[in-house]
């Protein structure tokens, strides 16, 4: 009994980053220490320690993915995936519910070309439950598989495949990969899985691919956060240790296979503009290599910015295109270097394309100039940092890095690499790869009746080609099981009764020189400072929400003195993002900067804020923007129920605002009028003290006076309506799924929750009342959602759905059963229902609130809404009193007083007959919520 060690070192690497300007030779990172083992049954085992937090992030990744679905059975990775989590054979319950009821966060798992991964982040004292839980279905799962988890886990998934395909630019991903990637290579096939090949899958052939890829050998185990080494080893031992290795693998080589001459193709879609794609095959993670590095600082040159080379050419300054994407895709056996543009309105794609061929072509004869590296290494660096900045981060970075390059540390000395990567490296790279023949996609809107299943189905993609590298087998003979560490498979482990300490430090006040109020969270440590510039009346204040957002945006545009693209380079030279967002209350402008430059951070923020230019030809690119992704949004079924529902809940027919009219004038005045010191509050997250940010935020702001005049009174709140029911219906010719949105409103928010977890209990996503019936019970849909609105005063509660066409009557009879059983409570929430979700929730805090970001904006909602400095801290024992009374008396008030507000979204010549069977006032209305029948 013992463990085979490989590379069992304590390894650390500290990355150092050149900076541009004032903040040269600062360090971004501080370096990451990790410990790899390998248990004698060929599991790899990674650790990372670090205990700013009590949690622990655990992941278990297969080396295993769709690029090993065999011939015919595409989608099986994918399947298998969802199998993993309806139970196993010593817990025969849902794998999600008894992680959430622990306190776990980031809970999901992935099915990739080469790995698929599960994970999740637990409270320390719930590690041992999802150890045992993970190894439970790693070892113990095909003694719970039968053919009715088979067949609802399928429905699921192809309900997964119909809402993929019917939202805008869904299918283009699979478009893509059958064109760049020969048909006989491994990356061409539909991950998702064809429908044909979905229905074939049999129970037999299920568990042929788990006992094929599902073995220890074939499997890595990563911790990361509050544990040593040590005790992640005799952890590691005792769940894992006894599990059969399973065969050895047999595993496709690297294959790169460019083109020989130009390839292009046009698909149509659920889309508002024509997009150009171009696409190169490119090395991937094996041989080759080398070339990643000076390629992904190519991506970043020419679209990773604001202020990259595409974006200020074909967005900023010809308006030929409303927003650019530049992507390189790092996999095993080959990679993608993808270049996406948005053509902008009423401009013809040619011209666009012709441009884009331009800037490609220069770059590839000159490579970048300038300081444009040094922008690009700044903006790659802080990239990876933030990423890394939650233990889950550090966990899929360290694991990444040993599937792809048998490396954890390789995907730090990536990073590394970049810092003496030249300009000519990458216009090597560039030249060797990009100056090749490539793909070029067209995706164009689709007309009226298209059928885009049958485009699909006749679209073969690229051919097959030779040269592929023979397979190679990694079996070993040297793997065992270990028996005597093994645990009790008769109980799960107990989740410690200790609540994990929230990393939410006590709020500091204080009033800057012109009275702006400050509310500081100091937070030891940590990558980032994090700033949110709140300002008061936002969208309700008789300004629309559009324009609320317009004229934020326009803050982002520069100033009398500097350019738009000049701004967005001063932003990236320092590390920085900066955000704007208007909401019911308020509009705000957020900051997320590498410590030790808030100060150089904050006068450009104070800057924007106060001194932005308003200039004519931005104002009609940003117009033209907002209007492309406000048509993007019109493609979407869901965008379209939620903006629909909102403008009917309680004014049917309200025409929605429009911007289309607006100049910089109207922008200065809706400025004027809301952005002043006496109207803002300022809140401050990261590790900086209360003297050191009010003498820097006295310097960028001290100055500023509030006008002479008043602030403007809030608008009166809506009158309440009538608790009637009401639905409305928008055609949605060919759609593969029904959108469904039901809204209500409820009472203001308070210090209490009983609402929220009620919701949570009731509709909340995984493991609530309505996802376990509708989803996991009958597989009519991917998932049931809820939103429970943090605005003052009376606040929109929607719950909604996505479900197969030809369940849409029967998914809303079945909802409206759910509602009138807790009504009339023939079917009360139940104790076990709300402690369960009350205690996971509050476990999960530690979790949820691991990133200053979501500190920020978790205490400026609270501040919004009136609530106690305390509340975030106390909110574990306010769920505690919480009692099953009040969570079921708080959403039945709701659910008897509220109107209730029905959208729709679908094909009405499916759904039309069922529906006026429940609703025969059923009204038709446009995508703008316009009454049309």
């Amino acid at each position: 009994m013992g463990m085979s060690i490989g590379a069992g070192r304590l390894a650390k690497v500290t990355l150092f980053v050149s900076l541009a300007g004032a903040c040269a030779g600062v360090s971004l990172a501080e370096g990451v220490a990790y410990r790899r083992l390998r248990l004698p049954n060929g599991l790899t085992v990674l650790v990372h320690e670090d205990h700013k937090a009590p949690i622990v992030s655990v992941g278990v990744w297969y080396g295993s993915g769709s690029a090993d679905d065999p011939a015919g059975q595409s989608g099986l990775a994918h399947l298998s995936e969802h199998l993993m989590f309806p139970g196993s054979e010593n817990h025969r319950a849902p794998h999600l519910d008894a992680i959430l009821e622990s306190g776990g966060t980031m809970v999901n798992a992935t099915t990739d070309v080469d790995e698929t991964a599960y994970y999740q982040t637990v409270p320390t004292g719930a590690l041992d439950k999802a150890l045992w839980l993970e190894s439970d279905r790693m070892g113990h799962l095909l003694g719970a598989l039968d053919e009715a988890r088979l067949r609802t886990q399928r429905d699921i998934v192809l309900n997964e495949r119909r809402g993929m395909l019917d939202r805008p630019h869904g299918r283009s991903q699979a478009r893509l990969l059958r064109h760049v990637f020969p048909a006989n290579h491994p990356y061409h096939r539909d991950g998702y899985g064809l429908p044909g090949d979905l229905e074939n899958v049999s129970l037999d052939r299920a568990r042929t691919w788990f006992r094929a890829h599902y073995g220890a050998a074939n499997a890595t185990l990563v911790m990361a956060g509050d544990i040593t080494p040590e005790v992640a080893r005799e952890k590691a031992m005792a769940y894992f240790a006894d599990i059969a290795p399973g065969p050895g693998r047999v595993r496709q080589q690297p294959w790169v296979v460019p083109f020989a001459a130009p390839s292009r193709a046009v698909m149509h879609g659920k889309v508002a503009h024509t997009r150009i794609v171009k696409a190169w095959p490119v090395p991937g993670t094996g041989a080759g290599s080398a070339a990643l590095v000076p390629l992904q600082l190519a991506a970043t040159l020419l679209g990773g910015t604001r202020s990259s080379r595409l974006h200020r050419r074909l967005v900023t300054r010809d308006g030929l295109a409303s927003g650019v994407e530049v992507t390189l895709s790092r996999r095993a056996l080959a990679g993608m270097f993808v270049v996406a543009v948005d053509v902008a309105e009423h401009v013809d794609p040619a011209v666009v394309e012709a441009a884009l061929d331009s800037e490609l072509a220069a770059f590839i004869a000159d490579g970048p100039a300038g300081d444009e590296l040094a922008l690009a290494r700044t903006r790659e660096e802080v990239g990876f940092l933030a990423s890394t900045e939650t233990m889950s981060g550090m966990a899929r970075a360290l694991v990444q890095g040993q599937l792809r390059h048998g490396d954890p540390e390789s995907e730090w000395t990536f990073r590394e690499r970049m810092n003496v990567t030249t300009a000519a490296d990458v216009r090597e790279a560039a030249a060797s790869w990009l100056g090749r023949p490539g793909h070029t996609l067209l995706v164009r809107p689709a007309p009226d009746g298209f059928d885009a299943e049958a485009e699909d189905a006749s679209d073969a993609g690229r051919g097959p080609v030779g040269g592929q590298p023979p397979a190679r087998s990694d079996a070993r003979s040297d793997f065992t099981v270990t028996r005597g560490w093994s645990v009790d498979r008769t109980r799960v482990p107990a989740v410690s009764v200790a609540m994990p300490k929230l990393p939410v430090p006590p709020l500091e006040r204080a009033r800057l020189g012109n009275g702006t109020e400050l509310v500081l969270a100091r937070r030891a440590g940590g990558a980032f400072t994090h700033v949110l510039f709140q300002f008061d009346r936002g969208s309700g204040s008789g300004n629309p929400a559009d324009a609320a957002r317009f004229m934020m945006a326009m803050l982002r545009q520069g100033t009398p003195d500097i350019g738009a693209s000049e701004f967005a380079r001063r932003i990236d030279r320092l590390g920085a993002t900066l955000g704007s967002d208007c909401d019911a209350d308020t509009c705000t402008l957020d900051l997320a900067v590498p410590r030790g430059r808030l100060a150089s951070a904050l006068a450009v923020m104070a800057d924007a804020t106060r001194r932005a230019a308003f200039r004519s030809a931005d104002v009609e690119r940003i117009r033209a923007q907002l209007m492309a992704f406000a048509d993007d949004r019109q493609a979407d079924a869901y965008e379209v129920a939620m903006a629909t529902l909102a403008r009917l809940r309680t004014d049917e027919g309200r025409p929605p605002a429009s911007i289309e009219t607006m100049d910089a004038n109207d922008l200065r005045a809706i400025r004027d009028a809301m952005l002043r010191p006496d109207n803002l509050r300022v809140i401050v997250v990261g590790d900086v003290s209360r003297e050191a940010a009010l003498a820097t935020l006295n310097t960028a702001l001290g100055d500023w006076r509030a006008p002479d005049t008043p602030l403007p009174s809030p608008p009166a709140e809506a009158a309440s309506v009538a608790p009637d029911e009401v639905a409305y219906l928008v055609h949605r010719p060919h759609a593969r799924q029904s959108q469904i949105a039901l809204g209500l409103i409820a009472p203001p928010a308070t210090n209490g929750v009983a609402l929220e977890l009620a919701n949570m209990v009731f509709a909340g996503g995984p493991g609530s009342r309505l996802d376990t019936n509708l989803r996991e019970a009958k597989g009519w849909t991917y998932g049931v959602h809820s939103s429970l609105s943090r605005q003052r005063g009376r606040r929109p509660l929607t719950i909604d759905m996505r479900v197969q066409t030809d369940r849409t009557g029967a998914a809303i009879a079945e909802l409206r059963r759910e509602i009138a059983g807790l009504v009339e409570e023939r079917s009360p929430l139940s104790d076990i229902e709300v402690g369960r979700h009350a205690i996971g929730l509050a476990r999960s805090l530690a979790g949820a609130l691991e990133r200053g970001e979501s500190v920020m904006h978790q205490i400026a909602g609270d501040v919004t809404l009136g609530r106690r400095d305390d509340f975030l801290r106390t909110l574990p024992e306010t769920l505690s009193q919480t009692t099953t009374q009040d969570a079921g008396k708080a959403l039945k008030d709701v659910l008897q007083t509220s109107r209730k507000t029905w959208v729709i979204v679908g094909d009405r010549t499916h759904i039309e007959g069922p529906l006026r069977a429940q609703f025969p006032g059923l009204r038709l209305v446009d995508g703008d919520g316009r009454v049309i029948d």
